[in-house]
């Protein structure tokens, strides 16, 4: 939220965390894309609160995986495995796999407005890191470079 906060600082809304909103509402995330689940967040918390959201979703691809774990990130290898297990399974994987270019991945990060007008506005990141570098952030599902 800090993050949020400091670049969206000069527009004249108030930020708030769903938590700070007084939102408690279980998101089922079932979308098959980063992008159709980022809008059912949005929509979620839209809906409960009559405010302007954004929301995001985000995951790691490996290309040589065939963009896996993808949108499962979070629940790759069972919700209950650490990151730390999913990682290593990963590069267990790719291991012997030697051309960098083989070997890239990507954090893909949607993050999606939505308003009571129903209007969707999406952005759309994608960040390149080797998997070898892999480790989590410690929040949802997505896997940074170190």
């Amino acid at each position: 939220m800090k993050e949020i906060r400091e670049i969206l600082g000069d527009l004249d809304y108030e930020i708030l965390s769903m938590k700070e909103a007084g939102v408690d509402v279980d998101i089922v995330e079932d979308g098959t894309t980063f992008e159709e689940n980022a809008i059912i967040k949005a929509k979620t918390v839209m809906e409960a609160t009559g405010s302007l959201v954004l929301a995001d979703d985000s995951g790691l691809e490996v290309d040589y995986l065939n963009k896996e774990p993808g949108v499962y990130s979070a629940r790759y290898m069972g919700e209950n495995t650490s990151y730390r297990i999913k990682n290593q399974i990963i590069l267990d994987r790719l291991h012997g796999v030697l051309a960098i270019k083989v070997r890239s991945d990507h954090l893909r990060i949607i993050l999606v407005q939505h308003s009571s007008a129903n209007h969707d506005f999406t952005v759309r990141l994608m960040l390149t890191q080797q998997p070898d570098r892999l480790f989590h952030t410690g929040h949802g599902g997505g896997h940074k470079g170190a």
